[in-house]
């Protein structure tokens, strides 16, 4: 273990919070493989503006502890509060965060676990993807963080570049983590990713840009199988943007790519339970929320589109090619784009929001005092959400299914307690990234 603290005046050689380094740079370079640093929060300035912090592989850095904690199950500070800091002394950091390794697969991964990442600028070629975060050739679970604006060419918030010289993908695992008002010059504003498997789990892209295609995500190079599919759940896609003022720009919330009609690496991902709503696409006729190009795939259950726009008529919300299945998802203001078939249990209505102008996205109930409460309430299926891979609830189960929303609250509404006593089924469930709570019905 090795912890660090900007304050510390004991020894100053990483072994305890009294003794912590007082550099985070110094920690990362003196950390051995299967070891973790602990973070005391503060603002932290990297000492090499290519790089930033780069972090070794098969490490773990967790941030948001106060100082005195023994326990990572028991910090105290604030994810907000230990920033990782781009903009030094008027200069700008290439990538906050650096994780590289030797081309391959199988390299022992990374965890980056609460933090706020903030202020990269990516633009300087060769190494032009992930303002905040750069991640090549190693796995990498991302959990807790805040990736907020950033710059790059490719994926301003994110870029991760998974695939090894032997063509074996890697992993990459998100969870309760924001991107937020990130931009890219081309793909991907919030997240560029290929060559990749694992999953995002109860993460927000918000208020993200591109100029070309994927405001919030961009997608490619994976395989067609199911093993390949990576699945987003419980994600709220809002306000992204794919603009430039000329035509033919597509996913205003993700694109899904194929680089070429012979091209075998396609894009591969299913959404469940995720909420697309004021993604704007510039001057298309398909796709302001999901664009699935060429012959990827993708799979829709549980989820809302809503009020997603574009310079050009029709606003349909999604787009791709035949096989792809919607069921269960609500698709308000624009149909389903041919060739699109979708499949049982969906609805074109008002989702009815709190507020999605300013982003407030979640259901609105009776209780709440509006005349009518959402129709996307318990109209889900309860079939479609995955497990609990990830362990949203800390509680150890990873064979559980998936127990929260993305706000933390219980999927599975304990109204029945109060009704009937009869235990849950599988109507008490929405569909979004937002779970009602029972008390605002």
């Amino acid at each position: 273990m090795r912890f660090v603290n900007p304050s510390a005046t004991g020894l100053n050689d990483g072994t305890s919070w009294p003794n912590a380094y007082t550099s985070l740079d110094v920690a990362l370079a003196a950390v051995q493989p299967g070891e973790q640093v602990w973070v005391r929060q503060a603002k932290y300035f990297p000492t090499n503006l290519a790089t930033g912090f780069r972090i070794p592989a098969n490490v773990g850095v967790y941030g948001a502890f106060l100082g005195t904690e023994s326990d990572l199950h028991a910090r105290q500070g604030s994810a907000k509060a230990t920033i990782l800091e781009g903009v030094i002394g008027g200069q700008v950091a290439q990538h906050v965060v650096s994780i590289v390794s030797p081309q391959g697969s199988g390299v022992p991964g990374v965890v980056l676990d609460g933090f706020t990442i903030q202020h990269g600028n990516a633009y300087q070629a060769p190494s032009d993807g992930g303002g905040g975060i750069l991640c090549q050739n190693t796995n990498l679970i991302l959990a807790g963080c805040t990736i907020s604006e950033n710059n790059a060419e490719h994926g301003g918030g994110l870029s991760f570049e998974g695939l090894g010289a032997d063509g074996i993908d890697n992993a990459l695992w998100i969870k309760q983590c924001l991107f937020e008002g990130n931009t890219a010059v081309n793909r991907g504003g919030g997240m560029f990713a290929e060559g990749l498997t694992g999953a995002v789990v109860s993460t927000q892209f918000r208020a993200n840009e591109a100029t070309e295609n994927g405001g919030g995500v961009f997608l490619w190079k994976m395989g067609i199988s199911d093993s390949d599919r990576v699945p987003f759940t419980n994600c709220v896609f809002w306000g992204n943007w794919v603009y430039d003022g000329t035509p033919f720009h597509y996913g205003g919330a993700v694109y899904l790519a194929q680089a070429s009609s012979t091209d075998p690496d396609v894009s591969n991902a299913s959404f469940t339970n995720c909420t697309f709503s004021d993604n704007y696409a510039d001057n298309c006729t398909d796709g302001q929320a999901l664009y699935v190009s060429g012959n990827s795939r993708a799979q829709v259950y549980n989820s809302i589109l809503a009020f997603n726009y574009g310079t050009c008529t029709g606003n349909k919300p999604l787009y791709g090619p035949p096989g792809i299945v919607v069921e269960y998802t609500d698709t308000w203001w624009g149909p389903l784009s041919t060739p699109w078939t979708p499949g049982s249990g969906n609805t074109a209505v008002d989702p009815v929001f709190r507020g999605h102008l300013s982003g407030l996205v979640a259901l609105v109930g009776k209780a709440q005092g509006q005349p009518g409460s959402s129709p996307c309430i318990d109209a889900a299926d309860h079939g479609r959400l995955p497990v609990d891979v990830l362990d949203v609830d800390d509680d150890g189960d990873i064979t559980e299914i998936l127990p929260l929303d993305v706000d933390t609250r219980d999927r599975f509404s304990p109204r029945w307690e109060t009704d009937t006593g009869a235990p849950p089924t599988e109507s008490y469930l929405d569909m979004g990234a937002y779970e009602l709570p029972w008390w605002q019905y």
